[in-house]
């Protein structure tokens, strides 16, 4: 008699069937085992007697040819549909933390714990990821950017499709627009009508962080370097500060600038201070405000030096400095006067002569009066 469903028999001269093996099936009269197709499987014995009995793959899960079970994808691939022979690796751009997944997700997307989805670019993803991966310090991922795309897929002609990348007008293709590197953010499908947002997928399509900015690992984009540091080359993961004796007042510089004279500049300065009541300084580049060779020189007795003054200047005729440091010149008290410049002390007025405050010479007392 022949083998009833479920059950199987190569050999000749035998008495009684075989059950089938999880994983096949056995129709009435078989005389081997057949596998459940790929993207179905079975993990029952001797039951089954047509494919159609077999289970369908479900999505986030492949079944090759005769699986007893679905055997669920592995971070970096998906299955999207039912009845998967095989699971599919995230393309280029995507990635997936996660097993058993139906999909992948944009590189610039970041996914917590919870699932919640967060824009944060920086990262690149290559075909297969499981992960994204920051771009190397001194890069950044250029893909941020607008991209428009006008089209109808609703059978009525609404003219001519344009696609835009970053602005700039790409032609159409048949299937897949591509935006250019450093555009590469944006993949525009033409078949269904949407708009499909991808990430950069390899370490080279980091762009170099320009000079003047600074980019640390993962960095979404370039941050300008602050006002007193500077980026003179490209590719700087943090910027310098600006060497003592000069400055930088702007954001994005490339190099600093020498202090002027009069004035003075400690290390990371983002302008220039002057030199302090009693002090002065004639060269450039000068980095602090103390006595000595690299700062403001203290105005010598006999001079007067104002705040931001770029050389000494002798106490006129009627004024003197005692002691060095002076920003400006003591006028002579009254009984007392200095003719010349530059002294340090004024002189008591002489007989027969008054001397106001102030005074660059005695002064004659007037007829009928005298002064000893």
């Amino acid at each position: 008699s022949l083998c009833a469903s479920g059950t199987y028999q190569p050999k000749w001269g035998q008495t009684q069937c075989l059950p089938c093996e999880r994983g096949a099936f056995c129709p009435q009269g078989a005389d081997h085992q057949v596998s459940c197709d790929a993207g179905s499987f079975d993990n029952t014995t001797g039951i089954l007697h047509h494919q159609d009995q077999c289970s369908p793959c479900p999505p986030g899960s492949a079944c090759p040819v005769g699986s007893l079970a679905p055997l669920a994808c592995q971070p970096g691939s998906y299955a999207r549909d039912w009845r998967s022979p095989s699971c599919t690796l995230c393309e280029p751009g995507k990635y997936q933390p996660n097993a058993k997944s139906t999909e992948c997700l944009p590189c610039h997307l970041a996914a917590s714990e919870d699932g919640a989805l967060t824009t944060q670019h920086g990262y690149y993803c290559p075909k297969g990821a499981a992960t994204r991966y920051p771009c190397a310090g001194g890069t950044y991922d250029s893909s941020v950017f607008n991209v428009t795309i006008y089209y109808s897929n609703d059978g009525v002609d609404d003219g001519p499709s344009q696609y835009t990348c970053g602005g700039v007008l790409v032609p159409q293709h048949n299937s897949f627009l591509h935006c250019g590197l450093g555009d590469i953010d944006w993949i525009l499908s033409e078949a269904n009508g949407s708009l499909f947002q991808y990430g950069i997928y390899g370490l080279e399509q980091c762009t170099d962080c320009p000079a003047g900015s600074y980019c640390p690992l993962g960095s979404p984009a370039p941050t300008e370097c602050a006002p007193g540091s500077y980026a003179a080359t490209p590719n700087h993961v943090e910027c310098v500060h600006c060497e003592g004796g000069k400055y930088e007042p702007e954001y994005g510089s490339t190099g600093c600038t020498d202090c002027p004279a009069g004035r003075y500049c400690p290390p990371g300065s983002s302008s220039a201070a002057p030199c302090p009541f009693g002090y002065y300084s004639g060269t450039t580049g000068i980095n602090d405000a103390q006595l000595g060779a690299t700062g403001c020189q203290i105005c010598p007795a006999g001079n007067e030096c104002p705040v931001a003054a770029t050389e000494k200047t002798p106490c006129p005729p009627g004024s003197v400095a005692p002691s060095p440091g002076y920003g400006a010149c003591e006028l002579c008290e009254a009984g007392k006067y200095q003719v010349f410049t530059g002294h340090l002390t004024c002189d008591a007025c002489i007989a027969g002569h008054y001397c106001p405050a102030g005074a660059t010479t005695p002064i004659p007392c007037p007829g009928g009066t005298y002064r000893t």
